[in-house]
């Protein structure tokens, strides 16, 4: 599962998927970023103001392992 936070995200996104991962999820709070996720091939999204993101990715992936990589760049970081 992907925090997708900044353009730092989107490269870290196109890596996952050359690693072969069997399911990338990517969580955001912006539509329009979550949107560039599916664009970039994500197999799924979340926005966090809408759904809470581990009961929805545990959903998705049932018992198997969940990998969670965080992004977040702030201003002033």
């Amino acid at each position: 599962m992907h925090y997708l936070r900044s353009g730092l995200g989107e490269r870290q996104c196109l890596k996952a998927l050359e690693v072969g991962l069997s399911k990338l999820i990517v969580v955001d709070v912006s539509d329009h970023r979550l949107d560039m996720a599916k664009r970039l091939d994500a197999d799924e999204v979340i926005n966090v103001a809408v759904e809470d993101p581990l009961e929805k990715a545990m959903g998705l992936v049932g018992s198997a392992p969940l990998s969670l990589d965080a992004d977040s760049v702030y201003p002033g970081s």
